[in-house]
């Protein structure tokens, strides 16, 4: 048996001895204690909720390992956002996996200014993105971490709760736009001895259509691409204002 089935094992066996009323109060309680991870990862100062300890401690160790991560990230985005300066992290033969870990976060972001820089977006600066179908703005506050497989930042903007990554930011909605309609995909209405139209769906992803299925559907269409592109640059979702 492995390492989860030996805890699948413990934990239902702590399960069991609780009462419905005190299983009920546990799990309203194991989301509250998410949405504490949740705040201690973007910065914020919080207690974690008291829960039964279930013999491993695994909520409490969630809630220290996201606050640990969270302190970590504001020590590297104060070395992101410096990137003249050179920072020296010394580790000696017996450092510590946290140090080591320290050092190979500090060289990813490093990176991170580098993937940013095309775009020249730095903090409090509008940017754009595109988000069901429409071109949204937002205002750029911080990068709150990496992807795990490829280390691209992933970024927070102020008025929306998605975190998104750097390579969706452009600095204008016109540079965004020009990058819509480059892939276009044929609808299964499209036939050719009707006219054919263009509409983008609430994936982002752009397609070719019959004309009067989508009217009879009363899905947007445009004659072009370029029509397509200008409706959505004239159609700015402002997130800023929510």
């Amino acid at each position: 048996m492995g390492k989860i089935g030996k805890l699948r094992k413990k934990f239902t066996a702590f399960v069991n001895q609780l009462s419905p009323d005190q299983v009920r109060e546990q799990l309203v309680l194991a989301y509250l204690q998410m949405e504490q991870c949740q705040r201690v990862l973007r910065g914020e100062d919080v207690e974690p909720v008291e829960m039964i300890d279930n013999g491993e401690s695994s909520d409490l160790e969630l809630f220290y390992l996201c606050k640990k991560a969270a302190e970590e990230l504001a020590y590297l985005n104060e070395i992101a956002a410096k990137p003249d300066k050179t920072i020296g992290i010394k580790v000696e033969v017996d450092a510590s996996d946290a140090i080591l870990r320290m050092k190979q976060l500090a060289e990813q972001f490093r990176k991170v200014h580098d993937q940013l820089q095309p775009r020249s977006i730095t903090t409090g600066q509008e940017v754009y993105y595109l988000s069901k179908g429409r071109i949204h703005k937002g205002i750029f506050e911080t990068i709150i971490g990496l992807v795990q497989e490829n280390g691209e930042p992933v970024c927070r903007l102020k008025g929306s709760d998605a975190n998104i990554p750097a390579h969706y930011l452009y600095d204008s909605a016109v540079r965004l736009a020009s990058t819509i309609g480059k892939t276009v995909s044929n609808h299964v209405s499209l036939s050719s001895d009707h006219e054919s139209a263009f509409f983008i769906d609430s994936t982002n992803r752009v397609f070719k259509g019959a004309k009067w299925y989508l009217e009879d559907q009363k899905i947007e269409n445009f004659a072009s691409i370029n029509d397509l592109r200008g409706f959505l640059i004239s159609n700015v979702i402002d997130d800023t204002k929510k």
